[in-house]
């Protein structure tokens, strides 16, 4: 484009017919502004006369223009504001075509939560695990029947009848208790580790803080380092900085109850 910044109608004029003259050359104060506009106002870019404002000069501007001249080394205030108006035109201002508007320099939009509530912290659990752990609490108490025999009148509902140990049952049928589970229902701790990998929902004890509703997993080991099974829960709560968990957990001295773990007892946690 020649040195000349066009008026509102963005139009370029005509030219004459014929060979172009050559241009005289330009002092370093007037380079690159023949003509050039700002919001209601028009100035030459020479020095031949003074600017014509077809309104006031807003209040502050001119001491702007002075500034921006002297540091890009514009020299003169009627010079400053030209190259304000120049870096307003290749921005495109705040809405216009050729720059950003506020809402695209303003960053991605933060994560929304489920059915366009607020975001919750990473620390905040699942609506799921918290219902879950609700209907654990409710279960507090309940006991074996005898005890040691992995049965009884509410733990045949954890388990189905079936006598065998049923820490795994309870999480399950807890989670049950409040819609359909996403994992179904699983008997075993191992179950449950794999399909929280398999799915991205276990995390790995250190990689990050647990939460009310999550469901710890433990592995148990014999003393020549075997792993021969394990147990699972509720998380109910997080002390210490995170150092302890209170838990909600059943087969736990043949019944269900309230407890309390460090964080190094656990290998992980599911978040469902």
């Amino acid at each position: 484009m020649d040195d000349e910044v066009y008026g509102s109608t963005g139009k370029r004029p005509p030219r004459a017919a014929g060979p172009t003259a050559p241009k005289a050359p330009v002092s370093g104060g007037d380079r690159g502004f023949s003509r050039f506009t700002l919001p209601g106002m028009e100035f030459d870019g020479d020095n031949a006369g003074p600017a014509v404002p077809s309104m006031p000069l807003p209040p502050g501007l001119d001491l702007l223009a002075g500034l921006f001249g002297a540091v890009t080394g514009v020299k003169g205030e009627k010079k400053g504001l030209a190259a304000l108006a120049g870096l307003g035109a290749g921005q495109g201002g705040q809405n216009g075509s050729g720059g950003a508007s506020p809402a695209s320099r303003a960053g991605p939009p933060a994560e929304a939560g489920a059915a366009g509530q607020a975001p919750r912290p990473a620390g905040d659990g699942s609506s799921l695990g918290r219902k879950a752990l609700a209907s654990a609490r409710n279960e507090i108490g309940v006991k074996e029947e005898p005890k040691g025999s992995n049965r009884g009148p509410r733990v045949d509902l954890y388990t189905g009848g079936k006598s065998q140990p049923w820490c795994s049952h309870f999480v399950s049928w807890c989670v049950e208790q409040n819609g359909q589970s996403p994992f179904g229902h699983l008997a075993s701790v191992a179950s449950l580790r794999k399909w929280g990998k398999n799915n991205g929902r276990y995390r790995p004890v250190g990689s990050g803080t647990p939460a009310p509703g999550d469901i710890f997993t433990m592995a148990r080991y014999d003393k020549a380092g075997k792993l021969v099974g394990g147990h699972t829960g509720f998380v109910a709560s997080v002390a210490g900085g995170g150092a302890t968990v209170g838990t909600v957990e059943g087969n736990s001295g043949d019944r269900v109850k309230e407890g309390r773990r460090s964080l190094d007892s656990l290998d992980g946690f599911i978040r469902l």
